[in-house]
């Protein structure tokens, strides 16, 4: 019944970014996820500054839409592949984009993993965990990091009530979880050196950036709308 579930979830999702990605339009919708551009931006930065130097680092960008995030960390020197489920956006990434391994496929499905050429040393999962199961991604996205690197994600905050309203909104295929739900899930990982979160909350005046950042903690009780984590794999 669960793996019957994960294909209708994934199909849900595939259909709803297949629509929602081009739209009525020519050109693509590329900041899916976030309210606006500007929100997709500074998520992308805060992202790179936790990755740490990438030149010469092998680096996936898991659930990679629109490329924005594995062009840059391929600009600053990663060998990165990428993936996502949409075949449409993928297909056209590669055309564009060779540089750049671009897979269509769920990260959940056992056929997508040899395809990948792991293990990698960063690996980025931003604004994905929320369509997949989060605990049973993280365990397969762990195996796939070497000793010495690291996860970086940004997950939606189920303490947030905006997040719980989109929580509702689409049921059970949408996910959200909290700062202490995160340390339970990496406790159980082999190996994990060091974790670390903060919580990236709405700035009510939004003219300079959109999110509010905290202080890196060990755990997030906060109402952020968004969680930022970062796990160190032992060496």
């Amino acid at each position: 019944m669960e793996a019957k579930s994960r294909k209708s979830d994934y199909a849900f999702w595939k259909e709803h970014y297949a629509r929602a990605s081009f739209g009525e339009k020519s050109e693509p919708i590329t900041w899916l996820d976030y309210s606006n551009e500007r929100v997709q931006a500074q998520t992308f930065g805060l992202a790179i500054e936790a990755a740490g130097p990438l030149a010469g680092r092998r680096c996936l960008d898991a659930g990679c839409g629109w490329g924005q995030l594995a062009r840059t960390a391929w600009a600053l020197g990663a060998s990165v592949i990428a993936v996502d489920l949409s075949d449409g956006v993928v297909s056209r990434l590669r055309r564009r984009y060779p540089q750049i391994r671009w897979v269509a496929g769920d990260l959940c499905d056992p056929s997508v993993i040899p395809r990948l050429e792991n293990p990698f040393d960063v690996i980025l999962v931003i604004e994905v965990l929320q369509y997949v199961p989060i605990r049973e991604s993280l365990e397969l996205l762990w195996k796939l990091l070497n000793p010495g690197g690291r996860i970086i994600g940004v997950v939606p905050n189920a303490r947030c009530p905006l997040v719980a309203k989109t929580v509702q909104r689409f049921g059970g295929r949408y996910r959200a979880v909290t700062g202490e739900a995160l340390v339970r899930i990496f406790r159980r990982l082999p190996g994990v050196d060091r974790l670390q979160m903060r919580g990236l909350s709405f700035r009510s005046n939004q003219t300079l950036l959109p999110y509010q950042t905290n202080s890196w903690t060990r755990s997030q009780r906060s109402s952020a709308n968004r969680l930022q984590f970062v796990a160190l794999k032992a060496e």
